[in-house]
């Protein structure tokens, strides 16, 4: 697609910012250099789209360069001295350890000299977004397109400068001569141009004015902003590609002064030039009527305890000690309200709200406050004693704990009926770094029996904890049959669980969620757990949280499982899955190695060590003579770094998929369920939240996504791109993501749990996230 030539010399990280996906907002590109806080609610989605992994970048420039209509991202590459090279790092800590040993002085350039470039090809990605099943992804076509050169690029800019209907590149090189990149689009593609071109007495009236295009079904916007890129600047016409299109119908002009000028061109065969003369001011825009509407009642903030989970497992990709708050809803005091149970971390006590017209009202408990050195991980209210009031179970978590810590038990309150809870000690022994705890009449004896998701056991990830499964006596005495331990034993790191009626014979199948592992499901018969193991797809992921409701109203119930995401440089396939091992090193500590293909192919397509050299090293001290240095370390695979025999002793867990999806039950006596992704943006962070409402009444019920994490290794960064998502359902299983300026939702932070309670006719929903203050929103009418 382009050649290339040579000219001025020139020297020259930087920004790009376009709609680059024609809908009608700005998209921001940043290198890490020169990153500012933008406005309005930008979401990094870098690793979702494809365009992460870019080496040493200076600039981003958002443009068509294939005139499908939909913007491209060029990206230039390079550095003279890479001062972030670890073998340098190395070498000058050595240095300046000598220096101090024998007070030599130093010569600050002599270092600068010895510190390594990195000539690297400048990178063009294709705007995918044309394909409604890839929106917001772009694909790598540097090589296609012949810019797979290596070079030190910084500054760049894009112009038609052939007049031939496409944008040319020219790349400014450090030390060496400018490279002019000629597009060939207009020769390949065959897709149609519209040259725009502004013009005005006062050159001020142009700089930032928008022009917004009407063609083919499709709007695209851009800005007219010369300086982009890399201290570049081109002042240049505006060039929007159109496809297949033969006709534009309108160009709106919003002058830099807030005036507008409506265009209608009567041919696209010739550039288009457009005069400043204003037919008036551009109206605000009538946004529509958002869902939900912040309310904030609730004057509840989690308390999470400071610790370093790192320092426990040094190989962690990340902590498991920041948990909850977790939400429980049930009529605590028998007056018909749905009252609120919130789970509060260590030192904290968790607390009731009992709600009522005006509200939620906090309500004393001493009992919780008692046991505020647990940490709350689930919670439900069951009527465990059948006196016909909702009694209290709490399950505890603690990674950072010792094993068996009482802190660890979980906890069961009664209740008097009117929402006063009093410890009871007629649970078993059961101490557990817990995910939830589940209700349901598994047995069918009449009485309420408690299902507990052991998450991890602590200090020991990933080795398998053991889950529990309590059956109730009718009086609230619990016990857990011997014949039960092999299957609980073996279910994984549990991260949530969910008992329904899947197949319509009156009673409820178990469903589990695992972490590096499938969603299994069982049922309870002559005393023992069954796998179903035909009925769900074995699809292993690290899955999150469960959703068990009827989503297409076909009366069948459908299940929604949040999974960790596709933002991130953890990747995961079928062919190419994730790979988790635990191994014993000397010392006898369990390490959790982490094994995977990155985006870059490395590793010769095996897998590679996910940490880090010196994090390794540190835990296998038997590696040092193996990898001496950073090069040899990073080109090795998992293989090695252990031998096979080592690794088929070690355990071992995988994922195949990292997306969020929803599992359609296609009903009978012995349902399949299908497996569909739900859409990108339910993809952008790790989902830990679900929960539905009927936002625009049309009895489908709507789903609301809450995630992220926050306390990933540095390798990962802050995978924290859910600021608040509502997708409405379409119908046959299908969701459409509802923007944010519609749907009224904005959050931010580790939201590990969503509740819907409908309160004196209006719905309210309530966001935990960990240590923040629990945010609610009101629906709108």
């Amino acid at each position: 697609m382009w050649g290339t030539g040579e000219g001025v010399e020139g020297r020259g990280g930087g920004r790009g910012r376009e709609g680059k996906d024609n809908d009608k907002s700005l998209s921001s590109l940043s290198s890490p250099s020169s990153f500012r806080p933008p406005l309005p609610i930008f979401s990094e989605i870098g690793q979702l789209a494809g365009v992460s992994n870019t080496d040493w970048s200076w600039a981003g420039l958002f443009a068509d360069f294939d005139n499908d209509g939909w913007k491209d991202l060029f990206v230039s590459n390079g550095y003279a001295r890479d001062y972030t090279n670890m073998e340098f790092l190395k070498f000058t800590m050595d240095e300046q350890l000598k220096v101090r040993q024998t007070g030599a002085q130093s010569n600050p350039m002599d270092v600068i000299a010895k510190m390594p470039s990195i000539d690297a090809p400048d990178y063009i990605y294709r705007n995918q977004s044309g394909d409604p099943d890839k929106r917001l992804t772009f694909t790598n076509e540097t090589k296609a397109w012949g810019l797979n050169e290596p070079s030190q690029s910084n500054g760049a800019i894009y112009a038609d400068l052939d007049n031939d209907g496409d944008l040319d590149l020219v790349v400014n090189n450090v030390n060496a001569e400018a490279s002019i990149y000629e597009n060939h689009a207009d020769k390949q593609g065959g897709n149609n141009h519209l040259s725009l071109q502004l013009k005005s007495p006062n050159p001020a009236k142009i700089m930032g004015a928008r022009a917004t295009v009407w063609a083919g079904g499709q709007i695209q916007i851009q800005e007219f902003m010369p300086v982009r890129g890399f201290q570049s600047s081109m002042y240049v016409p505006l060039l929007f590609g159109l496809g297949k299109t033969t006709a534009v119908d309108s160009v709106r002009i919003r002058w830099a002064d807030g005036k507008t000028q409506l265009v209608r061109p009567t041919r696209i065969t010739e550039p288009l030039t457009i005069i400043y003369a204003p037919t008036g001011e551009m109206a605000p825009p009538v946004l529509p009527k958002s869902y939900w509407q912040a309310d904030n009642e609730i004057a509840i903030t989690h308390q999470q305890e400071a610790i370093n989970d790192f320092k426990i497992q040094p190989l962690l990709p990340y902590m498991l000690s920041q948990t909850g708050p977790y939400f429980a809803v049930g009529d605590a005091n028998g007056d018909g309200q749905p009252d609120v149970f919130v789970g509060g971390g260590r030192g904290q006590g968790g607390q009731v709200l009992l709600a009522s017209p005006a509200g939620f009202t906090p309500m004393s408990q001493p009992a919780l406050l008692t046991d505020r050195a647990c940490e709350d991980a689930g919670a439900t209210w069951v009527d465990v004693d059948g006196d016909l009031d909702l009694d209290l179970v709490v399950s505890s978590a603690g990674y950072e704990l010792p094993v068996g810590d009482a802190r660890l038990q979980m906890r069961l309150y009664l209740n008097d009926g009117k929402g006063h809870l009093t410890k009871s000690s007629t649970l078993p022994d059961v101490r557990a770094s817990a995910s939830c705890v589940r209700a349901a009449d598994i047995d069918d004896d009449g009485d309420q029996d408690l299902f507990v998701g052991a998450r991890v056991v602590p200090g020991h990830y990933p080795e398998l904890p053991v889950s529990h499964l309590l059956l109730n006596d009718g009086k609230g005495h619990f016990a857990e049959p011997a014949s039960l331990q092999p299957v609980l034993a073996r279910l994984g790191m549990v991260t949530d669980a969910a008992f329904a009626d899947l197949n319509h014979d009156k009673r409820p199948e178990l469903l589990v969620a695992t972490d590096f592992g499938p969603i299994q499901a069982f049922t309870f018969q002559q005393g023992k757990l069954q796998p179903l193991a035909d009925w769900l797809p074995g699809t292993t992921g690290c899955w999150n949280r469960l959703l068990v409701q009827d989503i297409d109203n076909d009366g069948n119930p459908d299940i929604i499982a949040a999974n960790a995401g596709l933002n991130s440089q953890l990747q995961a396939s079928p062919n190419r899955p994730l790979t988790l091992y635990g191994i014993k090193n000397v010392a006898g500590s369990l390490l959790p190695v982490l094994a995977g293909y990155d985006r870059t192919g490395r590793a010769n397509g095996e897998p590679h060590p996910f940490n880090a050299r010196d994090e390794m090293l540190d835990q296998v001290v038997t590696l040092r003579k193996k990898f001496p240095d950073y090069i040899s370390y990073s080109k090795a695979r998992i293989t090695d770094l252990f031998d096979p025999e080592e690794l088929n002793r070690a355990q071992k867990l995988d994922a195949t998929t990292l997306q969020t999806v929803l599992f359609h039950n296609d009903g009978g006596a012995t349902p399949k369920f299908t497996m569909q992704p739900l859409p990108i943006e339910a993809q952008m962070a790790p989902a830990y939240a679900l929960t539905t409402a009927d936002v625009n009444q049309d009895g489908l019920p709507d789903l609301l996504i809450g995630g992220n994490r926050e306390y990933n290794r540095v390798r990962l960064g802050k995978e924290d791109a859910n600021r608040g998502q509502l997708f409405l359902n379409k119908g046959k299983g299908q969701f459409a993501y509802v923007p944010m300026e519609q749907s009224g939702l904005l959050w931010d932070g580790d939201v590990r749990d969503l509740a819907t309670v409908q309160v004196a006719g209006k719905t309210e929903l309530l966001v935990g996230a960990t240590g923040k203050a629990v945010r609610t929103f009101r629906l709108s009418k």
